[in-house]
């Protein structure tokens, strides 16, 4: 049995679990997503929600038994005492790069964040199913899906809320400036005909006074924060992506199955003073700028 730990933003959420369900489907075992995460209150960490129960994932949420052997798995007296650990672990051995995930006999407990195509690039199909909400999208998202699917729709993401306003985040990820959206937008715009962009953000005041596209242009902002899922699939509707330096927006870009060919853009910088070009996060036909 795979034990996959879960935590962070629904963007998180998505690579831990194509991770798990990769896992899963090459080794033929049992996935159980430990979520235990999500009660307890993070520190220097942006609340956040559970949400792949948004979708028809594949796997059973840890619970009763499971639960409590998930907690005692990532306690304190496990990290004193290794030997109480419940099941083998495997951890994430590099962020943001590929390592091939060897699994050990019997049950493991699968840590890290596993944010690189490469571990689920061949369940493609597969996930854009599993990765497609089974919750119903509001009637305002429906009426934004017809406006995206009507044009030749660009989603641009801008990610900032913890990203500046914890420093420990901010220490790691940084924030993409208005010069990187510039070079994105002048990408586009050189290579996509009559485009109409898609605005998605967490700081829609910083959007209005720093960013300007000469095209048409929507800004998205009628979903709260309890609905990301739903932005994020208004995300998969557009044919072109100009993403952040964002688990979110990766994914509104990787899972745009409709439109293979559409043009992906991301920063080059993913992490403060680590380039984009050094990890495994952006597949081959991305556009780097």
């Amino acid at each position: 049995m795979i034990y996959l730990h879960l935590s962070g933003g629904l963007g998180n959420q998505l690579f831990q679990y194509a991770f798990g369900r990769a896992l899963a489907d090459r080794t033929a075992e049992g996935l159980v997503l430990d979520a235990t995460w999500y009660r307890r209150r993070q520190r220097n960490a942006a609340f956040r929600s559970y949400e792949l129960s948004h979708y028809p994932i594949r796997g059973n949420r840890a619970a009763g038994l499971a639960a409590m052997l998930c907690r005692l798995q990532m306690s304190r007296a496990t990290r004193l005492f290794p030997a109480l650990a419940p099941f083998a672990w495997l951890r994430e051995p590099r962020i943001y790069r590929y390592s091939a995930p060897v699994k050990p006999a019997g049950d493991v407990y699968a840590l890290g964040n596993w944010q690189s195509y490469r571990y689920f690039e061949h369940m493609r199909k597969v996930l854009s199913v599993e990765l497609t909400p089974q919750t119903a999208l509001s009637p305002a998202s429906l009426a934004m899906a017809a406006v995206i699917r009507a044009t030749n729709a660009v989603s641009l993401h801008v990610r900032r809320g913890d990203y500046v306003s914890i420093r420990a985040t901010n220490n790691v990820h940084g924030a993409c400036g208005a010069r990187y959206y510039d070079r994105a937008i002048s990408h586009v715009l050189e290579r996509v005909a009559a485009p109409h962009f898609f605005v998605f953000s967490d700081d829609p005041a910083w959007v209005e006074a720093n960013i300007q596209i000469p095209a048409p242009c929507t800004l998205v902002q009628h979903n709260g924060t309890d609905a990301a899922f739903q932005d994020l699939q208004l995300m998969t509707l557009c044919r072109h992506h100009v993403t952040a330096n964002s688990s979110f927006s990766w994914w509104g870009a990787w899972l745009r199955s409709a439109y293979p060919d559409g043009i992906v853009v991301c920063p080059a910088q993913w992490l403060v003073g680590v380039s984009t070009t050094g990890l495994d996060i952006a597949p081959h036909d991305w556009s780097i700028v």
